[in-house]
C-alpha cells in the first residue's frame, strides 16, 4: 500500500508499506529465509533499477525516468497494528492536500497564465500544458491533469492481495443498507443516469426576468436625487424617523396633479425610463399616506 504526497517543490513523494506473504497469499506466513534485512535490500535494489522509458520526441529527445536519490527504508517490526499503519498513511494523505496540486482543472492557456501561484508552481503547470500538446504524449492527457502537475494516480493505492478490495467494501455497505431499509414493498433502484443541470426553459425565463428587474431597479436608484429612499425624501433633522410617520409638509414631493416637469401623479419620472418601472416607488401625496 502506498500514499502519494506532493512536496512543496512539486515533486511526488511516495510512502509505501511493503509486506512479504507466503506463496498462498496473505493467509500464509512469509518463508523462513526472508528476513527484515533481506526485504530492505530488495526495496533498495528495486528503487535503483526501476526505469520508465519516454516516447522519443524532437521536443526533448530520448529520456528515461527513474526514482530520485532520496530513499528512506525503515523496518516496522513486529507488533505493529492495522490502526498504526492506517494512522501513518492518513497523516501523509492529509498533509498532501495542503501543497502541490491545484483544486480544479484548467481549460485554457489563459487560465494557466492567470494562476495566483508561485513562479515555480506556474512553471510546472506550464510545462505540463506544453508537453500535453505533443502528439507523442497525447495518451498521457497531461493538459487534463496539469492542475495535478501531470500526476494522474490516486493518492492511495494498494495491491489486491494486501487487504480487502474497494469492491468488497462497497458490496458490504450495500448489503448493510439493504438490510436496514429493505422489506416488503420497498424498491431499491441501483441504476442512475445524468438528467441534466441548470434551469429548465421556464425557469430560465423567470431568472432572466428577475435579473432584468434588478438591473432596472439599480438604474432607477442611480437616477434619483441624493437623499431619496424608496421614492420619498427623509425630513431634515429626523434621519432616524420612519417614512410612514412623516407629515406631508416634511416631504419634498409634489401633490397629485402637479404638472412640475419630471413629476407625474406625485411620482418622479426617471429620465428616459418607462412609467411602468416606477410603480415600486408609489409615493402618495395626499393625507400623509406615503408608501416606502
Amino acid at each position: 500500500m502506498k500514499v502519494a504526497e506532493f512536496q512543496r517543490r512539486g515533486a511526488i513523494h511516495f510512502h509505501a508499506v511493503i509486506r512479504v506473504d507466503g506463496g498462498a497469499g496473505p493467509g500464509e506466513a512469509a518463508p523462513s529465509w526472508m528476513s527484515a534485512a533481506a526485504l530492505v535490500e530488495v526495496v533498495r535494489s528495486a528503487a535503483r533499477a526501476a526505469t520508465v522509458g519516454v516516447p522519443q520526441s524532437a521536443a526533448y529527445g530520448v529520456r528515461q525516468l527513474r526514482f530520485g536519490d532520496q530513499l528512506d527504508v525503515r523496518v516496522l517490526g513486529h507488533g505493529v497494528t492495522d490502526g498504526q499503519v492506517a494512522g501513518y498513511l492518513a497523516k501523509y494523505v492529509t498533509k498532501g492536500t495542503a501543497a502541490g496540486a491545484l483544486d480544479r482543472r484548467l481549460w485554457s492557456w489563459g487560465e494557466v497564465r492567470a494562476l495566483r501561484v508561485s513562479a515555480h508552481m506556474r512553471a510546472l503547470v506550464m510545462a505540463c500544458w506544453r508537453l500535453g500538446g505533443l502528439v507523442e504524449l497525447a495518451h498521457l492527457r497531461l493538459r487534463a491533469w496539469a492542475h495535478m502537475l501531470g500526476f494522474r494516480g490516486h493518492c492511495v493505492t494498494k495491491t489486491r492481495q494486501y487487504s480487502t478490495t474497494y469492491g468488497a467494501l462497497r458490496a458490504a455497505r450495500a448489503a448493510h443498507t439493504g438490510a436496514q431499509w429493505g422489506g416488503p414493498g420497498v424498491v431499491v433502484e441501483r441504476c442512475w443516469r445524468y438528467a441534466g443541470s441548470g434551469h429548465s426553459a421556464a425557469e430560465s425565463l423567470v431568472a432572466a426576468g428577475i435579473a432584468r428587474d434588478l438591473e432596472v431597479s439599480r438604474d432607477i436608484a442611480r437616477d434619483l436625487a441624493p437623499g431619496w429612499v424608496g421614492g420619498a425624501r427623509r425630513a431634515v433633522g429626523s434621519a432616524d424617523a420612519k417614512i410612514g410617520r412623516l407629515r406631508p409638509d416634511d416631504l419634498d414631493v409634489p401633490q397629485r396633479g402637479d404638472r412640475t416637469t419630471g413629476w407625474v401623479g406625485g411620482e418622479r419620472r426617471a429620465p428616459a425610463r418607462a412609467e411602468a418601472h416606477l410603480r415600486c416607488l408609489n409615493v402618495g401625496g395626499v393625507g400623509g399616506n406615503h408608501g416606502g
